[in-house]
C-alpha cells in the first residue's frame, strides 16, 4: 500500500489517515501546500493500539502541512524536506511520530534543508547515524524528544542555519550530541554559501535543558550568537565542549565565531575518559565566550573539577557532587534542586517539563 493516491487528491484541510497498525509505502511528493488556517495532516486514524508504518518520506516544497501518530521503519534518510531548488518553504509540524533507523545506515534519520518554521516534536529517533541534520533552515525546534543509540550527532544545526532551538531532548549519541554549527560537505558548498559575502555556520542557535551522553557533549563550531543553558552533560568519553570556527572551504569566507554561552549546565566528567574536557581550536578568540553558574564535577576525581576555561567566567560551582542518578535525574538532596534559574531566553522548566523557581 502507498501514500500516492491518496496525495494525489489532497486539498487545502485534507486530512490522510492512516489504517492503525497498517504499512505503507511512502515516496517522494512536491508541492503538498496548505493554507494558514486548513493545514493538510497525515497521521494515523484514531482508534488503534499501534500507529501506521511507513519506509520513508521525501517532501519537496511542502507547506503547511502536520505529520503525526505516525512510525518510520527502514534505511536511508527516513524524514527528508527539502525546498527543490526554489525559496524556503515553511510552517511544519511534525508530532509524536517514532523513527526505527536501521543500525547500519550511513544517512541522516531526518533531513531537513532550506526549510523555515519547522517544529520537531516528541519525536523518538532510534539507531542509524545522525538522528536530526538541519542544512541552511531558519526557525526550527527540535524539543521533548528521545535519541538513542544515533552513530553520529544527535542533532545538528549546519550550513548558514538560523533561530534553531534544541530543547529538552534525552541524546544518546557516538559523536557530537548536540552540534551547534558544523559545516558542508563538498556537494552541498555551492548551494548553501555565497562566495561575495560573510557566511555563518550558525546564527542564533541555543541548545537547553537537554541530557546529553555522548563523545561530545555540545559543539560550537562556526556559531555566532550561540547559548547552552541548563543542559546535563554526562560523562563524554572526549569532551564536554567543544569552541571551533567554521571549517575553512576555498573561495568563501566565514563570520569569525562570536557570543558563545554556557549558562547553569551540569557538567560531569571521568577524568579517566576525558583527558581535556574543554576543547577550543587553534587560534580561536575566546573573548566572546563566557560562563556563567555551571556546575563542574570530575567524577572520580572531585580535587581535579577546577578546569582553566576559555572567555570569562562568573559564579561556577566546582567540585560537588549534584548526585546525579543513572536516569539522569538529581537526587532530592542534591545541592542544585530548587537553585535552577528562569531567564526569558530558555524558557522556564527542565528537560521533564517541570518548572524552575522563578528567582525574586
Amino acid at each position: 500500500r502507498t501514500l500516492e493516491r491518496a496525495v494525489r487528491a489532497v486539498v487545502p484541510g485534507t486530512a490522510i489517515l492512516l489504517e492503525p497498525g497498517g504499512t505503507f509505502d511512502g515516496g517522494v511528493f512536491e508541492d503538498l501546500h496548505g493554507q494558514a488556517d486548513r493545514f493538510i495532516h497525515i497521521q494515523t486514524a484514531p482508534g488503534g493500539d499501534e500507529p501506521a508504518t511507513l519506509s520513508a518520506l521525501h517532501l519537496v516544497r511542502a507547506q503547511r502541512l502536520v505529520l503525526k501518530d505516525l512510525r518510520f521503519r527502514g534505511s536511508g534518510t527516513l524524514f527528508h524536506v527539502d525546498e527543490g531548488g526554489s525559496e524556503r518553504w515553511d510552517f511544519l509540524h511534525v508530532q509524536d511520530v517514532v523513527f526505527e533507523a536501521d543500525p547500519s545506515n550511513t544517512d541522516p534519520t531526518i533531513q531537513l534543508r532550506d526549510v523555515a518554521s519547522v517544529d520537531l516534536l516528541d519525536l523518538t529517533i532510534l539507531d542509524g547515524a545522525t538522528a536530526v541534520d538541519l542544512v541552511h533552515v531558519e526557525r526550527v525546534k527540535a524539543a521533548r524528544s528521545t535519541i538513542d543509540r544515533a552513530r553520529g550527532h544527535g542533532v545538528v544545526a549546519r550550513a548558514g542555519s538560523g533561530s534553531v532551538f534544541v530543547e529538552r531532548n534525552r541524546i544518546t549519541a557516538q559523536w557530537r550530541g548536540v552540534s551547534l554549527g558544523g559545516g558542508a560537505s563538498a556537494a552541498e558548498v555551492p548551494e548553501v554559501y555565497d562566495s561575495a559575502v560573510e557566511n555563518r555556520e550558525l546564527h542564533h542557535g541555543v541548545a537547553t535543558a537537554n541530557v546529553i551522553r555522548a563523545t561530545d557533549g555540545v559543539v560550537f563550531q562556526g556559531c555566532d550568537g550561540c547559548f547552552a543553558v541548563r543542559n546535563t552533560i554526562i560523562e563524554p568519553s572526549r569532551a564536554l565542549v567543544q569552541i571551533l570556527d567554521a571549517p575553512e572551504v576555498e573561495g568563501y569566507v566565514f563570520v569569525p565565531s562570536t557570543t558563545i554561552s554556557m549558562a547553569a549546565n551540569l557538567l560531569i566528567w571521568r577524568t579517566t575518559d576525558t583527558s581535556e574536557p574543554v576543547v577550543v581550536g587553534e587560534g580561536f578568540d575566546t573573548a566572546g565566550v563566557s560562563w556563567s553558574h555551571d556546575l563542574l564535577y570530575a567524577a572520580d576525581s572531585p580535587a581535579s573539577s577546577a578546569l582553566d576555561l576559555p572567555g570569562t567566567t562568573s559564579e561556577l560551582v566546582v567540585g560537588i557532587d549534584p548526585q546525579l542518578r543513572p536516569d539522569g535525574h538529581v537526587a532530592a538532596s542534591s545541592p542544585v534542586v530548587g537553585n535552577g534559574g528562569w531567564t526569558p531566553l530558555t524558557g522556564q522548566a527542565d528537560v521533564d517539563g517541570e518548572c524552575l523557581r522563578e528567582p525574586q
